[in-house]
């Protein structure tokens, strides 16, 4: 059983199932339990009553799936003992390459289009709209959706949280091939996807409104002097992060980790000692 979180809770089914059945288990934190990623703290100490709890769901589990390396070194330090069963995988991005893209057309205006949710404090907001007093705002979409790239011309990328933090949205922006525009702390985890990406501009040193129109500025420079060949190394970065090729490998790793454990069970059956697999 793959066991993904939130809420955090279910994951004791799982452990359930192990403990009565023998089921497998691995937990995939997609969001961390123990770690505050946002405030980039711990969120509670081992020996709170969650503490003992993700304690003992780590304990068992075959493996543990961490969306990014700092969530990963995270749990590291906490439970050292689970270093060999923790795997960075990453998300990734569903959407279909783009059958190719519109030239923009500076008479009529550029577009910087921002898909993702608006959960941001004022003083955030304030900046960035200052910054982007022509931008146009659109409301609610599905998300991965590639027909609401076809019309804009950059993409504002709006982040709170620091290095703890990475989003799918990253990875479907740069699938689109288009020019991406960091809004967003200057540590962060997106910058360790982006960094490579042929028409990106960095996040400005401060969430300022005077220094996020430099950055709207050089975006708009990106964006008129972007060639084809600028395009297509953007596409084949963001191809490196398709879900299916990414998930391949962790999938794999977690089958064969399932079948130890279950020659584990037959070995424990039959009264042999066990070698390998998941310690219970």
């Amino acid at each position: 059983m793959l066991a993904g979180a939130v809420p955090h809770a279910g994951l004791s089914a799982a452990w359930k199932l192990w403990r009565v059945r023998g089921v497998p288990y691995a937990i995939d934190f997609r969001d961390a339990w123990s770690r505050d990623v946002t405030g980039r703290r711990v969120a509670f100490p081992v020996r709170s009553c969650r503490g003992r709890w993700e304690r003992k769901l780590v304990d068992h589990a075959g493996r543990i799936w961490c969306v990014n390396e700092p969530i990963r070194d995270h749990y590291a330090r906490r439970y050292p003992h689970t270093t060999d069963r923790l795997r960075v995988v990453r998300n990734g991005s569903d959407l279909p390459t783009p059958a190719g893209l519109s030239p923009p057309d500076p008479a009529v205006g550029l577009t910087f289009g921002y898909l993702g949710t608006a959960i941001f404090s004022v003083a955030y907001l304030r900046a960035v709209l200052e910054g982007w007093r022509m931008a146009r705002q659109v409301g609610p979409v599905a998300r991965a959706d590639a027909a609401i790239y076809a019309g804009w011309d950059a993409l504002l990328l709006l982040f709170t949280g620091g290095r703890d933090t990475t989003s799918g949205k990253i990875y479907e922006y740069m699938s689109t091939g288009l020019p991406i525009m960091s809004a967003h702390e200057a540590e962060h985890g997106a910058l360790d996807l982006l960094d490579g990406y042929p028409l990106w501009t960095p996040p400005p040193r401060e969430m300022t409104a005077e220094l996020l129109v430099d950055s709207f500025v050089a975006t708009a420079e990106t964006v008129l002097s972007a060639t084809d060949e600028h395009r297509a190394a953007a596409l084949a970065h963001g191809a490196r992060y398709e879900r299916r090729a990414r998930m391949a490998h962790a999938v794999r790793d977690l089958v064969d980790s399932i079948a130890g454990a279950r020659a584990d069970q037959a070995e424990r059956r039959s009264g042999a000692s066990p070698t390998t697999g998941i310690s219970a």
